[in-house]
């Protein structure tokens, strides 16, 4: 299957806009031009029991200026909830949905997840909140559920696959590992509708494999390729229309992670890197590294503003 690069040019972009960050050990703002970070305190934000089971889990809420401790799939679209798991559970509702900006918390019980797991909030959408489950041990997560926090309903969707992410109505995963290794990297793109559960191809290719690093602003899934040592991000547009993300002269592909997403706003497409590097996609420049942060895991932590 032929896939269709995009044109780079080397065509300057002058922002002035800080964009929040997320690293290993602080959170903060880069700001532009010229790409420098500093910490911020207001950014010391914690759960009250411990860590949400994900690396770099801390976002900027633009819609009530504020820090919050989950990463950016974990807030409604509307800025004014967020939600997360215990991990491990303290109590029998383990799950909760914290309102913003009064802070108030609401604990829900989804019933027992599947046996030897324990429960991760991984996307909060319109509709209410995506749960999946995490097998004790190394195992990879593993169906999805959605929570309504207005009556706390539990809809079961997918009992039996791993997912990815989540964006534009749908659930993305891969399969068919050209390796024979799973779950993770795999050479065919599957999605499910959210509404019916309907698992279909979306994306297949003999070559190489890949992963779902996330999506861009209208919800298209990016992939992450690697064919000989050489890594690639992939724009999926359409079922079977796929489109390289190329890079401006002297920047590199960013190497993102299943907990580095990026993130679009009016300048582009935003993307961490687990070398500490920010760098923004736009058609008309490519991918063009715009910051240093440090030397390790980095995620844009929302839109620059």
């Amino acid at each position: 299957m032929s896939v269709a690069p995009v044109a780079a040019t080397a065509a300057p972009q002058v922002m002035t806009c800080k964009l929040p960050v997320v690293t290993q050990n602080s959170a903060g703002w880069v700001t532009f031009p010229g790409g420098s970070y500093q910490p911020d305190p207001k950014a010391s934000v914690s759960l009250p029991h411990g860590p949400s089971g994900f690396p770099l889990s801390k976002s900027y809420d633009k819609a009530v200026e504020r820090w919050v401790p989950v990463p950016r799939d974990d807030i409604s679209p509307d800025g004014k909830h967020y939600a997360y798991a215990d991990l491990p559970p303290v109590d029998s509702s383990p799950v909760h949905v914290v309102d913003l900006p009064s802070g108030v918390s609401h604990a829900f019980n989804p019933g027992a997840p599947p046996t030897d797991s324990l429960w991760m909030a991984v996307d909060y959408e319109n509709e209410g909140v995506y749960l999946t489950s995490q097998p004790n041990g190394p195992a990879g997560l593993v169906g999805l559920w959605l929570l309504d926090p207005s009556n706390s309903a539990v809809k079961v969707i997918d009992t039996s696959h791993s997912w990815q992410y989540i964006s534009g109505g749908g659930a993305w995963g891969t399969s068919d590992a050209l390796t024979g290794h799973g779950p993770g990297p795999g050479s065919r793109l599957v999605r499910m509708d959210l509404k019916t559960g309907a698992i279909v191809s979306w994306y297949k290719r003999t070559d190489v494999e890949f992963t779902v690093a996330g999506a861009d602003g209208s919800g298209h899934p990016i992939l992450t390729v690697w064919k000989y040592q050489t890594p690639q991000l992939i724009l999926i547009t359409g079922a079977n229309a796929a489109t390289i993300l190329l890079t401006a002269p002297g920047s590199a592909v960013p190497s993102v992670s299943n907990y580095i997403h990026p993130v679009t706003d009016a300048h582009g497409i935003w993307f961490g890197d687990s070398g500490g590097s920010i760098s923004l996609y736009t058609p008309a420049t490519g991918i063009k590294k715009m910051a240093q942060v440090g030397s390790g895991d980095v995620t844009a932590a929302g839109g620059c503003h």
